[in-house]
């Protein structure tokens, strides 16, 4: 009777865990569908934002989520906020090569010394990365 009890509790938590998991998945979707909207609106862009955000709850890689924040955030022409959050994905994930190409370009202009050092780093995981 115990075991049925524990089997049944741990039965309730993995799909919940999956419920969540879905969830996460599909505002990431949503998110993406806007992102490559040809002219999103102001409210579209605040909804994927607010999806983006809601997509990080106990996810175990919010790597996406949190590109799809980056990238609401650059369509709003919010620079700054965007590349402090391809900030916080590579320093979680220093090896995330497509991020540090991301900040070495987005960044040229507003942050040069940090575009830099994403073109160090982007060096320093692939040599063969071009000048």
């Amino acid at each position: 009777m115990i075991i049925r009890g524990l089997l049944a509790i741990v039965s309730v938590v993995v799909i919940a865990w999956l419920a969540v998991l879905l969830r996460d998945a599909v505002l990431v979707d949503r998110v993406g569908s806007i992102a490559f909207e040809a002219h999103p609106t102001a409210s579209q862009l605040e909804r994927g934002l607010s999806w983006s955000r809601q997509a990080q709850f106990l996810n175990p890689d919010s790597s996406l989520p949190l590109s799809w924040e980056a990238e609401m955030y650059w369509l709003r022409g919010q620079t700054a906020p965007a590349l402090r959050v391809y900030e916080r994905i590579v320093a979680s994930e220093p090896q995330f090569a497509d991020v540090w190409f991301l900040i070495a370009g987005r960044a040229a202009d507003l942050e040069p010394r940090l575009s830099e050092h994403a073109i160090a780093e982007l060096k320093q995981l692939d040599p063969l990365y071009p000048k």
